[in-house]
């Protein structure tokens, strides 16, 4: 119908996102999650209105026969998938987002020629809580990026300090999609106070995090077995860091430490 769905997927993390979007705020959202690859179905380049929106992403287009994007067949591929009855255990999807991700889940496998077992099970997006900002806005704003497509000289590179990759990643996703809600902004704001407060902690976390491999990366290539001795030696590493680091905040008095810290 009218209706539009967007899905999308870091392979490195495994877990697919949808989102209902609507037509004039397609270029923002596109926008936001700045993807590396873009598909659409051939109907969708034949609207005009909604091809022109997509004019700043042209050369990452995949175009997909229209068949790709049938929400009946998106339906059974994504419950023989995820091994499910239905798929509203994982939200009330429209059609329209259904079509996406299945459409996505069946270029990956298509693409990846390996078995999808490491995703996760799909998270609608609930962007509601972030600025909506249309691409001339980010690209003025120099968030990412500076009006020269170098992350030198950003807004991102002057603050990002983070010691690990997947630090920096988180990082980035932050920076782009600025919180409106006051309660999570506190939230966070209470995370950074509890390090600010405790130097000690602070600085001995970071010397630990520098030396912490790329979890998610490593189980990415282990998942698409792709994955070698290193991906395996970085998991084991990773998993000690992280027992490591959770003893010496299960040190500390549990009343001080903030309730969402993750």
């Amino acid at each position: 119908g009218q209706d539009l769905g967007l899905a999308w997927l870091d392979l490195a993390s495994g877990q697919p996102w949808v989102e209902k979007v609507d037509a004039e705020n397609t270029d923002s959202a596109l926008a936001r999650i700045n993807a590396v690859e873009l598909l659409v179905p051939q109907k969708l380049v034949e609207k005009i209105d909604l091809f022109e929106k997509l004019a700043p992403w042209r050369d990452k287009l995949t175009i997909q026969p229209n068949v790709r994007f049938e929400s009946e067949n998106a339906r059974r591929l994504l419950l023989e998938t995820y091994k499910v009855g239905d798929l509203s255990a994982f939200g009330d999807f429209s059609r329209a987002e259904t079509a996406a991700l299945g459409a996505l889940i069946d270029y990956v496998s298509l693409t990846q020629k390996s078995d999808l077992s490491h995703l996760k099970t799909p998270r609608t997006a609930l962007y509601t809580k972030t600025l909506v900002m249309d691409p001339a806005t980010r690209r003025n704003l120099e968030i990412t990026r500076t009006l020269a497509n170098e992350k030198r000289g950003s807004l991102l590179d002057v603050m990002d300090e983070t010691k690990t990759s997947a630090g920096a990643r988180l990082l980035a996703a932050r920076v782009s999609n600025p919180m409106t809600d006051m309660g999570s902004i506190n939230h966070r704001l209470d995370d950074i106070s509890f390090f600010v407060a405790r130097q000690n902690l602070r600085e001995n976390t970071r010397q630990e995090l520098a030396h912490t491999p790329d979890l998610e990366r490593a189980l990415a290539r282990l998942s698409l077995k792709r994955g070698g001795p290193r991906d395996l030696a970085a998991v084991r590493d990773a998993l000690c860091k992280a027992e490591k680091l959770r003893s010496s905040l299960l040190a500390l008095n549990p009343a001080d430490i903030p309730a969402n810290l993750g």
